[in-house]
């Protein structure tokens, strides 16, 4: 559930818990009255004052207003463009309706309750709490990281094609691909049953009905015995020299015994070892260029803050087995 649609569930439940019997006296009777003396905080309260022990919320700033205002509470305004932004948070299902006056209506007082209950909450002191304050200093790095990454990711992002050709044409290695062959096979327990599907397969049998009717091979077996496009080294060494000694599409080899049972193979296709177009990988290379760019950069902020660990326990240098630099983006629990 999204975290727009939660908002709104509990700010409903807030409100069923605010609401009560209206008809309830607000106060204590007289008689009852007399027995019960005020605290220094409620008498502060009533007098308007802070009560002691607790900071007095500093004064805000003048929010700067864009757009029609449409509500307010207290001397904060809530515009068309509050509403707007809320609705962008949203699905997609909710964002259709967007334009829909009652839904609309519904986000306004949504934003309404939950200002007023926020401002609730600061005035009886829970901001000064110091875990409250460590958690909305968390939330606040938090969308500040999220919104750097995404604004230094475009700015470093290459746009040049030439700058991107030519790391193609540096690391022709990186892109280019081996032999694949596409295959399929039958994988059975014994010789004498792989020889008697082979006569089969020779007399005009259907090669994927004898997989799906007699393959050991479970993973492959539901696809006609299909394994896709295989390079040298994922195979058992029996089964992979076998498979690249076929000269032909259509040819079959086998019986084939490896420490899995006995193979017959059969050559689907073939694709020459070679260079992947430089229109496929464009993309690629653009997202590495654009990470290398951006580790180098967050490098630099590094040193120019002179980040520094001061407990020796925390040293982390560059052998350190297994170390990787932590995500800045990744945020503990």
């Amino acid at each position: 559930m999204s975290r727009p649609v939660i908002s709104a569930i509990l700010t409903a439940l807030l409100l069923a818990g605010c609401s009560g019997d209206e008809s309830a006296p607000s106060s204590p009777p007289a008689a009852e009255a007399g027995k019960t003396k005020p605290t220094a905080g409620a008498a502060a309260a009533d007098r308007g004052a802070t009560p002691a022990g607790r900071s007095a919320p500093a004064p805000k700033k003048a929010r700067k207003v864009e757009g029609k205002v449409v509500a307010r509470v207290g001397d904060h305004l809530f515009t068309e463009k509050d509403i707007d932004a809320e609705f962008a948070r949203m699905p997609a299902s909710f964002r259709r309706m967007k334009a829909n006056p009652a839904m609309r209506a519904n986000i306004l007082n949504n934003l309404m309750t939950r200002y007023a209950l926020a401002e609730e909450a600061r005035r009886m002191g829970i901001a000064d709490d110091p875990a409250v304050r460590r958690r909305i200093e968390s939330t606040r790095t938090s969308i500040l990281l999220q919104e750097l990454n995404r604004r230094q990711r475009a700015r470093l992002t290459p746009r040049d094609e030439k700058a991107l050709r030519a790391y193609y044409e540096a690391n022709a290695a990186r892109f280019s691909h081996p032999e694949r062959l596409h295959l399929r096979h039958i994988l059975v327990k014994s010789k004498k049953e792989a020889e008697r599907i082979l006569r089969k397969l020779r007399k005009g049998a259907d090669f994927a009905d004898l997989a799906k009717k007699y393959s050991e091979g479970k993973g492959s077996r539901a696809r006609g015995g299909d394994l896709g496009e295989i390079t040298r080294g994922r195979m058992a060494p029996e089964v992979e020299q076998a498979a690249f000694a076929l000269e032909k599409d259509g040819a079959i080899a086998g019986p084939v015994k490896s420490r899995f049972g006995y193979h017959i193979i059969q050559r689907l296709g073939r694709t020459p070892a070679g260079r992947i177009p430089f229109a496929q990988v464009k993309e690629r290379i653009r997202r590495e260029l654009e990470q290398q760019a951006f580790r180098r950069w967050v490098e630099q902020v590094r040193q120019k803050l002179g980040v520094t660990v001061l407990d020796p326990r925390y040293q982390r240098g560059p052998h350190t087995p297994g170390a990787r630099p932590a995500s800045p983006w990744h945020r503990s629990p």
